[in-house]
């Protein structure tokens, strides 16, 4: 989200395919208000048993390297499918002058 999504429209209004822009991104606006929502639900604990799992067990897990993965790869952004202007393979270069 954010830089992606400006990088994602900009190569579709190069691409003369803004209409598209809805459709290639929403799926990933979704997934990322529910993943802020569970997070936010989190943050929200009342329930002791919770709260103790959340401080104490999270961090735990966390140590855990493919917990460490997984958590790392949601952070930065990596289980999203990656733009298709970097599936394209090489960008095109105008040596025109």
């Amino acid at each position: 989200m954010g830089i992606a999504d400006a990088a994602t429209l900009a190569w579709l209004i190069s691409e003369g395919r803004e209409d598209e822009y809805h459709s290639m991104r929403h799926g990933v606006a979704m997934r990322t208000i529910a993943r802020v929502r569970r997070q936010t639900d989190q943050a929200a604990y009342r329930n002791p048993f919770q709260l103790a799992a959340a401080r104490f067990l999270g961090p735990m897990a966390l140590k855990l390297g493919i917990i460490n993965d997984i958590a790392a790869s949601f952070v930065m952004g990596l289980s999203d499918p990656p733009p298709p202007w970097l599936a394209q393979g090489e960008p095109r270069v105008d040596a025109t002058p």
